[in-house]
């Protein structure tokens, strides 16, 4: 092993294992969900450290990230491990908020997301297309946003409901980032909505685009 510098101490290392930690975890800020407890099996997922304990509902507010603090634009709800206590780092109030430590980056658990829509259709969104384009006909939306689809993409017919922008696209057709954009701007000449590019991701479907211009 190679000689230390004279006047290095231990303080001035960091232990190999943990430097390896530190590159592929994450810390989280944020508090539990009350009544949020349940088992890795009942959520289909696996807990981090292969323990069998319970996983909560939780809101994470901030996460450090190879030393850097980050405050997310907004909360986000994830099922995470037991905290590790409460918040004691990057300006978190620890009366008010808890700390996951040493979350592994790469761990897939669930992520809860809320997104206001019309009753009929949250109720609906898993329903055939049948029912799906019954549902928001009422209100002639769905034929227009259809139409620009459509016209987006030059297609010989309509799109169906189920289609996601990903494979209207195609990927032949430059960046879907630049496709994304043209349709929003089309959706909102045509509907005067306040959509952008980047709500839309390839797995978008045309119903869901239908559920956006609704909400």
């Amino acid at each position: 092993m190679a000689t230390r510098r004279t006047g290095l101490t231990k303080k001035h290392y960091v232990p190999f294992d943990a430097h390896i930690a530190a590159q592929s975890t994450l810390t989280a800020y944020g508090k539990l969900i009350e009544g949020g407890e349940s088992t890795p099996s009942a959520l289909g997922v696996s807990h981090p450290l292969g323990l069998s304990e319970a996983l909560h509902k939780s809101l994470v507010f901030g996460v450090q990230i190879d030393g850097q603090c980050i405050k997310l634009p907004n909360p986000e709800e994830v099922a995470l491990p037991r905290p590790d206590g409460p918040a004691d780092g990057c300006g978190w109030d620890p009366s008010e908020f808890v700390v996951w430590k040493h979350l592994p980056r790469n761990w897939t658990t669930l992520h809860f997301q809320s997104r206001p829509k019309p009753l009929v259709n949250a109720l609906l969104s898993g329903a055939a297309n049948g029912v799906q384009r019954l549902a928001v006909a009422g209100s002639g939306v769905d034929d227009q946003v259809i139409a620009v689809i459509r016209n987006w993409r030059n297609l010989p017919k309509d799109p169906a409901l189920s289609d996601t922008l990903g494979a209207l696209w195609g990927s032949t057709s430059g960046p879907f980032s630049d496709g994304a954009t043209k349709l929003a701007g089309m959706l909102n000449a045509s509907l005067g909505t306040s959509i952008q590019g980047s709500d839309f991701s390839p797995s978008t479907t045309v119903a869901d685009v239908i559920h956006d211009v609704l909400s």
